[in-house]
């Protein structure tokens, strides 16, 4: 009899299963149906020359010549690019570093990171809800529960996962960031994201070796250590926090090891030492915080932004001053709040305190919130609404650097950036408030204790 259940069981699972991963590989398709195009547009000029002539070098003159470029920031790069120029050598004839299919190329790993990061939103969004189904909210996206016939079948995880991937697929700013621009942000991204679900999972040192690994892609991912930090010292103890930061340590140094034993440490140190050394902005590029003393007073980091009494505080300094006090309300709701999303919404906090208060900061460091909110965008409305607000701007800000016609996209370099930077400045004071209510007044049930989860409205037949 147990036996003849557990078939059972399995054959009215299997329907359900087999649906969810045909929608999904539809979705799938059609978002690289949508990207494929870009391929063969060049992107932006300045970044995918550098990508071929980086590319190349490194095929041609050795890993290690990358670090020769003054404009190199990206070392452990350097293998996907040699992979890159190997794979075209045999299909070019002529100068490598002047082939067009090189440099078309270059934009694929953009592209594949676009898609990696839909597969890894639909299958662990889908896990994640499926092992702990309560997390679905009553109040949730409404679409959810009234999706078109023939998903209705699909229980709640599946709809969140299809959800959460189509939100970051068919999202505006991750197709012209990768897509039409060409860079690389999405691979950065996926290993972001996997760790932060890697994470929730209460797979601590799983979590530090992919942040590692987003590490060795692009210095960015250092961004989401304090949630890691965090996180493991509370839920796992200081063994598993060891743990975790040495096996993240050795991966590290394994992907760097090449490049230190052959080049030396003194070009690996310079290469970073450029990424960390301030510039003569307070803002690059981004329409965060500092944009419009960037436009109006063209402002560097040393100049001074108050004068108390005797008392001068530069930018640079008040700027480290933010950082703080962002990162202590962090490491409050975090410790304080038990909800389920926290890991995301901290997580997509950092990635937005990392935008909006640094110094020389480039528009596209908003890019792995599209992906770290979108599970949480399906779930509760109030994210749905941020995350809309943050592709808008994104999208706004990148396109503005790479403007599809210059002509009629030039508006956006003046007035109109401030209006869009005061957006930002409104959508990130509006998380930072949510986040201080939450950690000082939780939620609590009428009986007193913690407020039970709800899941979504039974789907129509």
């Amino acid at each position: 009899m147990l036996a003849g259940g557990l078939l059972r069981a399995r054959a009215a699972t299997r329907p359900r299963i087999d649906q969810a991963l045909r929608l999904f590989l539809c979705l799938l398709a059609l978002a690289f149906i949508i990207r494929l195009p870009f391929f063969f547009i060049q992107g932006y000029w300045y970044d995918v020359l550098l990508f071929r002539r980086w590319a190349a070098a490194a095929y041609e003159q050795g890993l290690t010549h990358i670090l020769a470029d003054p404009e190199i920031d990206y070392i452990a790069y350097g293998y996907v690019l040699w992979s890159i120029a190997a794979a075209v050598d045999p299909f070019v004839h002529g100068p490598l570093a002047e082939s067009k299919a090189l440099l078309q190329a270059v934009k694929a790993p953009g592209l594949l990171g676009d898609l990696a990061v839909t597969c890894l939103l639909f299958w662990s969004v889908r896990r994640w809800l499926g092992r702990e189904p309560g997390v679905i909210a009553a109040g949730a996206w409404p679409a959810l529960a009234r999706l078109p016939a023939g998903l209705g079948a699909l229980v709640d995880a599946d709809r969140a996962a299809l959800a959460a991937a189509a939100l970051y697929a068919f999202n505006a700013g991750v197709i012209y960031d990768s897509g039409y621009w060409g860079q690389t942000d999405s691979l950065v991204t996926f290993f972001m994201l996997a760790a932060a679900m890697a994470l929730m999972e209460r797979r601590p040192v799983a979590s530090s070796v992919l942040l590692a690994a987003g590490l060795l892609v692009k210095p960015q991912a250092i961004v989401l250590a304090p949630l890691l930090g965090v996180v493991t010292l509370r839920r796992h103890g200081i063994k598993d926090a060891l743990l975790g930061a040495g096996a993240a340590s050795a991966l590290y140094l394994a992907g760097i090891a090449y490049f230190l034993v052959k080049g030396g440490w003194e070009p690996v140190h310079r290469v970073y030492s450029a990424i960390l050394d301030p510039e003569s902005r307070v803002s690059v590029s981004a329409w965060n915080l500092w944009q419009p003393f960037q436009y109006y007073d063209h402002a560097r980091p040393a100049d001074t932004l108050l004068s108390l009494g005797g008392l001068s505080v530069s930018y640079e300094t008040f700027s480290n001053i933010l950082i703080g006090l962002a990162l202590a309300l962090f490491a409050v709701y975090i410790l304080r709040v038990k909800d389920a999303l926290a890991c995301l919404i901290g997580a997509s906090f950092l990635v937005f305190a990392f935008f909006m208060l640094p110094m020389k900061m480039h528009e596209r460091y908003l890019f792995p919130v599209l992906a770290l909110l979108a599970p949480a965008a399906v779930l509760q409305r109030r994210w749905l609404a941020l995350y809309a607000v943050l592709t808008l701007t994104f999208t706004l800000n990148v396109s503005a650097i790479f403007p599809v016609n210059k002509e009629d996209q030039y508006f956006m370099h003046h007035e109109f950036s401030i209006l869009v930077t005061g957006i930002n400045l409104a959508a990130f004071l509006a998380m930072a408030a949510y986040m201080l209510k939450q950690s000082l007044t939780p939620k609590k049930a009428p009986d007193g204790g913690p407020a039970a989860p709800r899941s979504l409205p039974p789907a129509s037949p």
